[in-house]
């Protein structure tokens, strides 16, 4: 990739990232596209688009993203870690319909989001001890 390219990349990566944090999820992603059509290989790019994904609740899209993190870095020991999470999510619908009641009680501002977060992390937790213990 070229020093321009690099550089719009990063500005399009710094807004994106700042969207996703203010959970515009779908304008994060519109950056994502942006960064993926000017170098279809920046890892960056894609991994943050499949954590937008992956927040929507949209796991087969976060799933694609994340298996082209892969395709561009098989040794990604975090990429493999997220697709395992969506491939888990998309074959438990109890799961999904966790999260999905997780998301309701954020949008309506009983959960902060770190509170979401968390709590999205104990859900995985508690699943991964029903599925793996």
């Amino acid at each position: 990739m070229d020093e321009n390219t690099k550089l719009k990349n990063d500005l399009l990566y710094n807004e994106a990232f700042a969207l996703a944090e203010d959970n515009n999820f779908d304008e994060a992603i519109k950056y994502c596209d942006d960064m993926i059509y000017n170098d279809a290989s920046d890892i960056d790019a894609w991994d943050l688009k499949s954590i937008c994904y992956f927040a929507k609740n949209e796991f087969l899209e976060a799933l694609k993203c994340m298996e082209k993190v892969i395709e561009l870095d098989p040794n990604d020991n975090l990429a493999v870690i997220c697709k395992n999470n969506c491939l888990l999510v998309l074959e438990n619908e109890e799961m999904l319909e966790t999260l999905k009641k997780l998301e309701d009680l954020h949008k309506v501002g009983i959960l902060t989001l770190e509170e979401y977060f968390a709590m999205r992390k104990l859900a995985f937790g508690e699943f991964y001890k029903q599925k793996y213990v």
